[in-house]
């Protein structure tokens, strides 16, 4: 996976993921093939966008842009309560600080199954809100008290995961690791305008379908 961007960080195809080029994607397989990147090295008070083309050939519950996923973790991660695969599932979007404690928001139950090419963004404004975006269209959005405790995530020594949830300091199970297709996957280091998700999401709408 190359890094287009200025960074220059690009992905490491591990365990044997496969590329394709109509669309253009990485398959994997969901038995222990992953993308492995830098950590974009967001803190507790840095605003964040990230957005991904997903494609499940067997929906399940999985990781999609993931720093860990117990304490000092953030990112995109899909809930799936049951591995039948017309079974209902939400996209999650948050930050869990080190004492565990989550602050996340999720998509609404049965946006996302099987066999369809879907965008999803997750945006975290360090400020006030966490916000969930399935193909341009704010799903789901959570506002943050005053009164919250700021998450400490301090997750500068690990690494991001595409399509496989790594624990921190841990492993993984097969449940957690996505039997599908990953393309075009953006990462900001600012809160996109809900403007600039639908013309995120349009850039590659033709190609994903």
């Amino acid at each position: 996976m190359y890094d287009q961007s200025v960074s220059d960080e690009d992905g490491d195809l591990t365990n044997g993921p496969t590329v394709v080029s109509s669309p253009s994607a990485i398959v994997l397989d969901g038995s222990n093939d992953y993308i492995r990147m830098d950590n974009p090295g967001f803190d507790e008070d840095d605003d964040w966008t990230m957005t991904v083309w997903v494609k499940w050939d067997r929906f399940d519950r999985c990781a999609l842009l993931l720093v860990g996923h117990t304490t000092n973790s953030y990112g995109i991660d899909v809930l799936q309560d049951s591995k039948n695969p017309t079974s209902n599932g939400m996209a999650r979007v948050g930050v869990r600080g080190g004492t565990g404690s989550l602050y996340s928001v999720q998509s609404t139950a049965g946006a996302l199954s099987s066999t369809i090419w879907y965008h999803i963004a997750g945006v975290y404004d360090a400020s006030h809100s966490i916000k969930v975006y399935i193909n341009g269209v704010l799903n789901a959005t959570t506002t943050l008290s005053p009164f919250d405790p700021v998450p400490t995530l301090n997750a500068g020594s690990e690494d991001m995961f595409i399509g496989y949830k790594h624990l921190l300091g841990g492993s993984s199970s097969g449940a957690d690791e996505l039997d599908g297709q990953i393309g075009s996957v953006t990462i900001y280091n600012r809160v996109l305008t809900a403007a600039e998700l639908v013309d995120n999401y349009d850039l590659h709408s033709g190609d994903y379908t």
